[in-house]
């Protein structure tokens, strides 16, 4: 994702940014984990989308071989087909229903996937080509201007939540043109984000922020295009 952005970036000489879906946003296929010490574990999740992702977990009490082979066993046996983020209220109403030896089991599992899904994010921001927007006359030319376009770069969590809110919102091209933004210190800017799709489930965007008075057209058109083509490529990879 980090090389599409930069692509992006360089056909558009403005900024550029991906959205990626992560697995939290996906069907759990298989769960392996992998002992790394006594308490100390690498828990791999694998979506029905083919996306991976893998976490170090520790875990409080220490779990034998025969231990760490049965949770194995129940998390790909029971939670297969679930979405990720339903995997730890399914465990925690399980829980609710056992008083035999099938809770402490539970438990474990409750413990791995709440460290594991607790730091994985929803969705990742992948961006590239600040040096093309800082190049641009606005930017290069009015200190304050570039100053004010650093600040609104810094607030990527707040840029974030507008993209996302715009891929949730509508399967079309989405401009937003300077104070639509609705971020501090990028008032001279504007985006264009297009939606594409990963397999069944997952949904991420690309799009491209530069100056207000940026070629829309031209930037429509390519947005579009790559994320047409991602679309394409990735339902048939996945």
């Amino acid at each position: 994702w980090a090389e599409v952005s930069s692509l992006v970036a360089q056909w558009s000489n403005l900024g550029a940014f991906v959205i990626a879906p992560t697995v939290k946003r996906s069907i759990m296929k298989q769960i392996e984990l992998v002992p790394l010490g006594v308490r100390r574990l690498v828990c791999v999740m694998v979506s029905d989308d083919a996306m991976v992702t893998t976490h170090t977990v520790e875990i409080e009490e220490a779990l034998s071989k025969d231990e760490l082979g049965a949770v194995v066993r129940y998390l790909n046996s029971e939670l297969s087909g679930l979405p990720f983020n339903e995997l730890l209220e399914f465990i925690e109403r399980k829980l609710l229903q056992q008083e035999d030896a099938l809770y402490y089991l539970l438990r474990q599992c409750a413990e791995i996937l709440n460290h594991a899904l607790s730091t994985e994010p929803e969705d990742r921001l992948y961006f590239d080509g600040a040096r093309f927007l800082f190049a641009q006359p606005e930017f290069q030319q009015d200190p304050m201007q570039a100053c004010r376009l650093l600040q609104g770069l810094e607030q990527q969590e707040a840029l974030m939540q507008q993209l996302r809110d715009d891929l949730v919102s509508s399967d079309k091209t989405t401009i937003r043109i300077g104070a639509e933004l609705g971020i501090e210190g990028l008032e001279e800017c504007s985006t264009i984000t297009a939606p594409f799709h990963l397999g069944k489930t997952g949904r991420g965007g690309v799009g491209i922020l530069g100056p207000k008075r940026m070629n829309y057209a031209n930037a429509h058109n390519l947005v579009r295009s790559i994320a047409d083509f991602l679309s394409r490529q990735l339902v048939s990879t996945y």
